[in-house]
């Protein structure tokens, strides 16, 4: 019943399509944090039951591994809220569990740099943070080789924007041609009425995300 009651009362002011699409992330969300739970469990039972050191060792690790990535997955969860959120608070949660899944043993360094607290519509910083993830993704595969490097993400506040500057310091990738993802990240941005922009130098990428701000939640200032 308080699913019911929850689905009623967001269609008072939400177009139907939107409560659909609402719902069907929520529950598909639901269902890979499951699958993760099922999996890393299944696996934990076997490194318990193995006689080798070894094989324990590499399940363990397998399984601190999905661990982090279901972290990653929870951080990019669609927020079920529809309070303003706090974006450096937001993108430390997300950036501490990329860190951990994915650039551990890389020698790359992920760099949020603090700013005065900046609010956003819980749908646009969920979509900021899908596109950093995406950005982040795009600069392990294909800026930097064994020496690893430094990505930088950086917030600011200008009138009535707010700007994400997500950079690099690794090869120079002007010939490359944009991908599907981050194509899909651009149109996720613009259809919260936000700009994407990228470009590059002899050393890295830098792309600049604005998105309007949100306000600050009732009862903060």
């Amino acid at each position: 019943m308080r699913d019911v009651f929850e689905f009623a009362e967001l269609s008072k002011e939400t177009p139907v399509s939107d409560v659909e699409d609402h719902v069907l992330l929520k529950e598909m969300s639901h269902r890979i944090k499951n699958e993760y739970a099922g999996v890393i469990n299944a696996i934990s039972l076997r490194a318990h039951k193995s006689q080798s050191t070894a094989v324990r060792a590499a399940l363990t690790d397998v399984a601190t591994l999905l661990m982090q990535l279901s972290d990653v997955h929870r951080a990019l969860t669609c927020p079920a809220g529809r309070q303003p959120i706090e974006v450096c608070a937001y993108l430390q949660r997300l950036c501490g569990a990329v860190s951990a899944a994915r650039l551990r043993n890389r020698n790359i360094k992920l760099l949020l740099v603090e700013s005065e607290p900046q609010f956003l519509a819980a749908e646009s910083c969920w979509k900021l943070g899908l596109a950093v993830s995406e950005l982040i993704t795009n600069s392990c595969r294909h800026a930097f080789g064994p020496a690893g490097g430094v990505i930088r993400i950086e917030l600011s506040k200008d009138g009535p924007m707010v700007t994400c500057c997500v950079c690099d310091n690794g090869r120079n990738r002007s010939k490359q041609p944009a991908g599907l993802g981050l194509k899909l990240m651009q149109s996720l941005v613009q259809s919260v009425g936000g700009t994407f922009n990228r470009g590059f130098g002899e050393r890295g990428a830098i792309t600049l995300i604005s998105m309007p701000s949100g306000g600050n939640p009732s009862g903060l200032h």
